[in-house]
């Protein structure tokens, strides 16, 4: 596969399906021989009952993208299993500015369940390392403020170490949330990172 060469392949979407460890290393490398979808600066990764997803594109959408999803339930092993292909494709995603995590509200379950590490939420994060605005809505809030007060201190700068905008959007963040992020908030002004938080 990482012999095809491609340079005017601008669309591709993968889909994996449930499995303990993913090796994929023929596909990045595929990937990296289609120029016209190596490049993109902004990435939504959504969240169902059943699947997780997430898209690169422009920040102004064009025909040009790049996605893949994985077939799976429960927020942990799917934030497990969107780690490990993220990790794989981190050449992709270091460029990438805004990201938005969010659920698929239409097909919402109220009895999914949003219990996950806080390990799981940094093994995600890692290779978005030129993220500077961050989106988070409704539910997912909850476990990913969860997750950032685990790393205050000198962990603040290893979580999206280029930062500046965090946005938790929907409902009114709850008291709780707005406790589990103040830590990371603070251990990020004292590093002279600040992050803003947009309610």
């Amino acid at each position: 596969m990482a012999r095809i060469h491609t340079p005017f392949l601008d669309n591709v979407h993968v889909q994996f399906f449930n499995q303990l460890v993913f090796d994929i290393h023929q596909i990045p490398l595929f990937i990296d021989h289609a120029p016209l979808i190596s490049s993109y600066n902004q990435a939504e990764m959504v969240f169902t009952p059943d699947s997780v997803a997430i898209e690169l594109f422009l920040s102004m959408r064009t025909s040009r993208s790049l996605s893949w999803g994985i077939s799976c339930k429960g927020l942990d092993w799917q934030v497990s299993s969107m780690a490990q292909i993220c990790s794989q494709f981190s050449f992709l995603l270091s460029g990438i500015k805004e990201l938005r995590i969010q659920e698929c509200v239409a097909i919402w379950e109220p009895t999914w369940q949003v219990d996950t590490d806080d390990t799981q939420w940094l093994e995600l994060f890692h290779p978005f390392t030129s993220v500077q605005t961050l989106h988070i809505c409704n539910r997912l809030r909850l476990p990913i403020t969860t997750s950032l007060q685990a790393f205050g201190g000198e962990l603040a700068t290893e979580v999206l170490p280029a930062l500046d905008d965090l946005y938790l959007e929907g409902d009114q963040p709850s008291a709780l949330e707005q406790q589990y992020i103040e830590p990371f908030i603070t251990a990020r002004q004292r590093s002279h990172h600040p992050v803003a938080v947009h309610r």
